[in-house]
Formats: structure tokens, C-alpha cells, sequence
């Protein structure tokens, strides 16, 4: 049984067929990349997935459950969390504080303003585990507002950790980073398939990323699924270098 099955989905907007009949599997463990240019449907292949918004057509299955029509807050409880281009954060609360209200909310405690001392001190642990897997121990006591750009996408994806996630949907993860932090996060990536046990699906431009942490790739072109396969499949895939990897490899 895959982890994520999507299975003929569709989705207009008006005259607009931004999804068309899209179907793919993601197995556990996987780091999937989705790719294409703008206007590929990307985007909205992915609030489809999450529960955004819903298909004209199609049927979405995590963990062998069908969840088409279940709202996002009710696919986070099962483990599914997406990521955005603009970080979804608690600003005004401090990295420490964000994770801690995520793993209370987890574990069911959000409406407990005592917690015995059994539960806090595993709500500790974990808080503790997640900062010091995503290198953010000195940063816990700073508001999440005034980090960097690239910290704050961290600190969402420690966010959805927090909640319990074991499938990340990530837009566009390292966009807007510098090369360094593009760096970190792809090492980070990798890590947290390894560390974590976590399934990753991503949209990303950068092919640099795509070919070095995807295990397979999902090309998108004008709302189907163009091509599909290993690295080395996409790559030789003529269609796919003539429509979307040009001369310096990058998707445009």
C-alpha cells in the first residue's frame, strides 16, 4: 500500500483545466519532486493533495484511507502537513514556544494550562529533539518574526514536524534562500528522511535541488502528468529536456 495515492484528480477554474486526470503514488519513505514551469499546476495539484481545495474529479488516499473531501486540520491529524512559499509561523511567539504548542496539540493537550509533570516532561523532549534536529537550539528563545527568511521556513517545517507530520508537502522549500541556506535545507531534507522517517513531496524549480535529494521525479506540463521516474528516467527524457530543463537546468 503506497503512503499517498492520487488517482485521476481534476480541477477547473472556470474555462481554466489547471488539473487534468493527474494520477501518481508516493511510497514511504520517498522524496518526490514535482516540477514544471508556471501555470504547470503545481500549485494546485497541491492544495488538491492537502484539502484546500477540492477536485472537480479523482480521489486522494493516505495511509490506504481515501481523504478527497476531508478538510486540511483533519489530514494534519492523520499526518499529512504542507508547507507554503510564505512561511505559515506563529511570528510573535519564539521558536521554543511554536514547537511546544505543536507537539501539545499533537499529543491533545492545547486546552490544558497545567500539564502533569509526566506529560510536560515529554512535551520537553520532544520540543528539545526538534530543535536540535533542525540546528535551532540558539535560536529557541528568539521571536520566529524577526528570523531570517530561510530560518523561518524551518521553523514551519519543525512546525508540522511538531504536529506529528510523517508526510511533508513542501512548496518550494528553498526559494528565496541563498546558496547557503539552500544548502542546509537540502542537507535538512535528507536528514529528516533519514532521522525522522518522514515522506517527502516537494515542488521545486531549482534542479540542483530536485536531482540532488529526489528519489523520483513527477514532471507537470499544462496540467498533466508529462513524465515520471527515477532521476535518471526524467533526465534522459527528451520531452522533459526540450519543455523544461534548457541549457543551464533549471525549470523556468
Amino acid at each position: 500500500m503506497s503512503l499517498l495515492q492520487v488517482d485521476g484528480v481534476s480541477k477547473a477554474f472556470g474555462r481554466l483545466l489547471a488539473v487534468n486526470r493527474v494520477s501518481f503514488r508516493v511510497e514511504e519513505g520517498e522524496v518526490r519532486a514535482i516540477i514544471g514551469p508556471n501555470g504547470a499546476g503545481k500549485t494546485t495539484l497541491f492544495a488538491l493533495v492537502s484539502g484546500l481545495i477540492r477536485p472537480d474529479e479523482g480521489r486522494v488516499y493516505f495511509r490506504g484511507k481515501e481523504v478527497t473531501y476531508l478538510p486540511p486540520h483533519l489530514r494534519v491529524r492523520l499526518g499529512m502537513a504542507r508547507t507554503f512559499q510564505v512561511p505559515q509561523v506563529l511570528p510573535e511567539l519564539t521558536v521554543e514556544e511554536n514547537f511546544r504548542i505543536g507537539v501539545e496539540t499533537a499529543l491533545g493537550l492545547s486546552s490544558r494550562l497545567l500539564l502533569p509533570s509526566g506529560l510536560a516532561a515529554r512535551v520537553g523532549e520532544r520540543v528539545a529533539q526538534l530543535l536540535d534536529r533542525l540546528r535551532l537550539e540558539e535560536k529557541a528563545k528568539k521571536r520566529v518574526g524577526v528570523l531570517s527568511h530561510g530560518d523561518q521556513r524551518i521553523v514551519e517545517i519543525g512546525l508540522a514536524l511538531s504536529l506529528g507530520a510523517t508526510l511533508l508537502l513542501l512548496d518550494e522549500p528553498t526559494a528565496g534562500m541563498s546558496d547557503e541556506e539552500t544548502l542546509a535545507t537540502v542537507r535538512l531534507i535528507r536528514e529528516l528522511r533519514e532521522k525522522e522517517g518522514v515522506t517527502v513531496v516537494f515542488i521545486e524549480h531549482d534542479m540542483r535541488v530536485v536531482f540532488g535529494i529526489a528519489d523520483r521525479i513527477t514532471v507537470l506540463h499544462l496540467g498533466e502528468v508529462l513524465a515520471e521516474g527515477t532521476l535518471e528516467d526524467v533526465a534522459r527524457d527528451e520531452r522533459v529536456q526540450a519543455a523544461y530543463l534548457g541549457t543551464e537546468g533549471v525549470v523556468g
